[in-house]
């Protein structure tokens, strides 16, 4: 079968172990799947000699990966997963970057069982998407040094990594409470599929009963505090308040894995037509007066984001979007930071928001200043008029000259992260404006019942990682503290619990989600 690459294998699990052992699972256009297990212990015993070429190809590609892999401390890159059936396997300790030597050793993995699946296939639902059928291949080295793949058993334990790589998490009452249409998954199509951020997953849907196009974005169970907190701030920033000056796209339904209404498997948001990230727009070539209109519509959204005290957190070029319109968006309300943009040491504050957004406005007033590598292409670019040739775009650039490269999106993403559980002790803030949540509109009020369990509110610093409350954000201004002895959350701004003032000291208070319980 020879190679096609209009079939790419898109990545959707990898793993390297401490033993050198690999497994690989990919997901093919003809929705189906193929797990590839590489036991590095059988390759050793399968091998008669010490110059198996084969066995030293794996070694090598291997060796590059881990040597480049245990180096590189930036985040996960958002380069497109698809493994390219036409590239060259190149075994090689001297990969470019971390993505060149974990692709290398992708392609090498797949040789024994490509597909070529070139062509039309129908499209499955979200349902069908997630459990795909699953071949599984064990790797082995034949007598004649070839690379040979057995088709193995479903057994129970491989039947449960592929169940891992399925998105659940458990919705709070305070995001049910929201009055957003549930739909199933069996009753939307997958479009489209993207994989950034990794692995690749669904990214365009469209709805049997209506028709309509949505964009899905998929849970992280890993971190289900991300999913929550975007689409705590999702639904705050569409309120009437907000909506004419931030932006965002519509937040339109949660989507059940089945008659589910308490799990999720991701949501539905607005689609934006032919969105493009704009970082791809810090470029002389766009002229001057579109540039300065996007970067005054990212000081605006900010500033009406702050004003309410609602801190957007991951603030990077790549969170703005440009749809055809030239109209700017604003995404991705899950937290976290990129290097580059913020410093470390404010992520996630009013401070860090500021710093991103400066530099961001920065690159678009004076891209030849401001993005590394602007100038140098801009001379290309000068001496290519000549020929007539006119340099493509949309490609990656780094922000500032002592920043690395910035990974890309189409869409958005959610990061990585995880919450600790901390009583906050009592302190008095210095009266700075610091990050909370306004409530969400016509929010109900929580319950109070009599108790002499007491954690009282308290007015206080940022304290660094620390999340708490709805929105998941930093401990600050005036908060209190819920009585639920094994409470998720613990403390909660006033504005987002909607509490106005203080309960009297021998009442209790509740959550609305230790009030439900």
């Amino acid at each position: 079968m020879s190679p096609n690459p209009s079939s790419p294998h898109h990545v959707l699990d990898f793993l390297v172990d401490d033993n050198d052992s690999c497994a690989l699972t990919v997901y093919t256009e003809d929705n189906h799947r193929m797990h590839v297990i590489a036991d590095a212990s059988k390759f050793q015993e399968s091998r008669k000699s010490n110059d198996s070429k084969t066995h030293s190809d794996y070694a090598r590609l291997v060796s590059a990966f881990r040597k480049i892999s245990d180096g590189d401390n930036k985040s996960p890159s958002a380069h497109d997963s698809a493994v390219e059936e036409g590239a060259e396997d190149k075994p090689s300790e001297k990969a470019d970057s971390i993505e060149d030597a974990e692709e290398a050793l992708q392609r090498w993995l797949l040789q024994p069982v490509r597909r070529d699946v070139a062509g039309k296939h129908k499209q499955p639902s979200l349902q069908q998407w997630f459990d795909a059928p699953t071949q599984f291949f064990s790797l082995e080295i034949s007598d004649d040094d070839e690379l040979a793949a057995v088709e193995l058993e479903a057994s129970s334990e491989l039947k449960r990594r592929m169940a891992k790589l399925r998105p659940e998490i458990t919705l709070p009452k305070y995001i049910r409470e929201m009055g957003l249409p549930w739909f199933d998954q069996g009753e939307l199509t997958v479009l489209a599929g993207g994989a950034a951020p990794p692995p690749y997953h669904p990214t365009l849907v469209r709805c049997d009963r209506t028709g309509k196009e949505y964009f899905f974005k998929m849970v992280d169970a890993a971190a289900p505090q991300t999913t929550k907190r975007e689409l705590w701030h999702l639904n705050r920033v569409a309120q009437p308040d907000l909506a004419e000056d931030v932006c965002a796209p519509r937040l339109e339904g949660l989507v059940s894995p089945g008659n589910s209404k308490t799990h999720a498997i991701g949501f539905l948001q607005q689609e934006i037509s032919d969105p493009t990230p704009l970082t791809h727009k810090l470029d002389a070539e766009i002229p001057q007066e579109q540039r300065d209109a996007w970067a005054a519509g990212v000081e605006r959204m900010r500033d009406a984001l702050h004003e309410r005290k609602i801190v957007w957190g991951d603030a990077k070029a790549d969170n703005f979007l440009v749809d055809s319109s030239n109209k700017l968006w604003i995404i991705d309300f899950g937290g976290s930071w990129t290097e580059g943009w913020v410093d470390p040491e404010i992520k996630e504050t009013i401070e860090g928001d500021e710093m991103g957004t400066e530099r961001i406005v920065n690159a678009l007033h004076d891209p030849i200043a401001n993005v590394e590598g602007a100038s140098e292409e801009a001379e290309k670019r000068q001496s290519q008029k000549q020929t007539d040739e006119e340099k493509p775009r949309g490609e990656k650039r780094k922000i500032s000259q002592q920043e690395p490269s910035q990974d890309e999106e189409t869409l958005q993403h959610s990061k990585n992260r995880t919450s600790k559980k901390q009583k906050i002790t009592t302190e008095q803030s210095d009266g700075s404006m610091k990050q909370s949540t306004p409530p969400v509109e016509n929010s109900s009020e929580p319950v109070v019942e009599p108790t002499p369990q007491k954690r009282r509110k308290s007015r206080h610093d940022n304290q660094g990682a620390q999340r708490y409350c709805y929105c998941d954000s930093p401990s600050a201004g005036p908060m209190i503290g819920c009585d639920g002895p094994d409470c998720e959350r613990q403390w909660f701004h006033f504005h987002c619990a909607g509490v106005t003032e203080e309960p009297s000291e021998d009442v209790a208070w509740f959550c609305k989600g230790c009030s439900n319980q």
